[in-house]
């Protein structure tokens, strides 16, 4: 799995019942000086913590082989291995034919020929890899321009919290750190009652993470196919359960006139800004120095505790299954660092 960017490349190798995965970073600047306590932070980050994610904890160990020392990176070329201790790929013998549903079983099919216990390299063990270089670039972007990257959960299942605006964006940004960022209680009190019922239904639900990027210079990314969007999404849409992304209103435009959503010029302090954000800080591809405002869609955990039909390709025929491994009844908390951290990565690979 390799992404070829401008400056940046990625090599990640192994998948989530092998032992390891290891992760080959090039073309970071060498001598940045590097917080390891923040990268660890954002490791922890993905970690299930709450009664809604898999009792399953991985240590997320990992040793630096190449490339980083003291705390600064050393050469062009980064090597780090993570290791798998928790895998159990006996819980998947008994289904090795069964194909769930909006599962990577068939897309492992066509492309290898065989089913992959827990996804292989589809599996969500892969953001592990991109949480790490994510916070590289993070630190690397904090440090030059002084961008900060932050998230909440805007919604899970039917249930939504406050609407971002000018006058309350400023929350986003103060956002302490959490394992459940939110920026109402009412509506963390109103998710996590809906989480209880859905983890006693044995099911899942999906929900939306809205990202901000603050203080991102001007004139990062280009018309077509290197716009800054489009370089986003790309990496977006490498983390698995991924499903869909807006900027700005995103879809919400379609059903505006075009004399409600003008974000008009002006100047302040000799600074040009837009009197409103619509269009998420981005024109044509390129920042335009106003915050860019993303929203990812996270589906369902495909994998549920309730009863599944679907096609054993081994034994021919449909079967039901009950699955009893240990899943996220939902996930979208966990994804915030991946997300966060590809979006840094797309940043950082575009900008001059």
């Amino acid at each position: 799995m390799i992404f070829n960017g401008k400056k940046i490349t990625l090599e990640i190798n192994g998948g989530s019942h092998d032992d390891k995965i290891m992760l080959t970073i090039k073309g970071l600047p060498q001598s940045q000086k590097l917080d390891e306590n923040k990268i660890k932070s954002e490791l922890e980050r993905r970690k299930p913590e709450l009664f809604f994610n898999t009792p399953r904890k991985e240590e997320d160990k990992y040793v630096i082989k190449k490339g980083i020392n003291n705390s600064t990176i050393t050469e062009n070329e980064i090597v780090v291995e993570f290791y798998n201790n928790k895998q159990n790929s006996n819980t998947y013998i008994n289904q090795k034919g069964f194909l769930r549903p909006n599962h990577a079983d068939y897309t492992n099919l066509l492309l290898n020929n065989e089913t992959v216990p827990g996804g292989g390299e589809y599996s969500g063990r892969m953001t592990l890899p991109m949480c790490f270089v994510g916070s590289i670039a993070k630190q690397i972007l904090e440090d030059k321009y002084n961008t900060t990257i932050k998230s909440r959960i805007a919604s899970i299942y039917n249930i939504k919290d406050e609407e971002l605006t000018h006058s309350n964006i400023t929350l986003l940004k103060n956002i302490k750190e959490s394992n459940f960022p939110c920026l109402t209680e009412k509506f963390k009190e109103q998710a996590l009652e809906l989480l209880k019922n859905i983890k006693k239904e044995k099911d899942s639900v999906g929900g939306t993470i809205e990202t901000v990027v603050f203080n991102l210079p001007k004139g990062v990314g280009s018309p077509l196919f290197d716009g800054l969007d489009n370089y986003i999404s790309h990496l977006i849409f490498s983390i698995p359960a991924v499903k869909g992304i807006e900027f700005g209103d995103g879809f919400a435009l379609t059903s505006k006139k075009g004399s409600e959503i003008q974000d008009s010029f002006y100047k302040e302090d000799s600074i040009i800004k837009t009197k409103d954000n619509h269009m998420g800080g981005i024109n044509a591809g390129v920042s335009n120095g106003m915050p860019i405002i993303i929203k990812t869609a996270i589906k369902p955990t495909p994998t549920i505790e309730k009863p599944t039909t679907s096609y054993d390709y081994i034994d021919d025929k449909e079967k039901t299954i009950e699955f009893k491994g240990m899943h996220d009844c939902f996930i979208a908390n966990r994804a915030i660092p991946a997300i966060e951290g590809m979006i840094a990565l797309a940043i950082l690979d575009l900008e001059k």
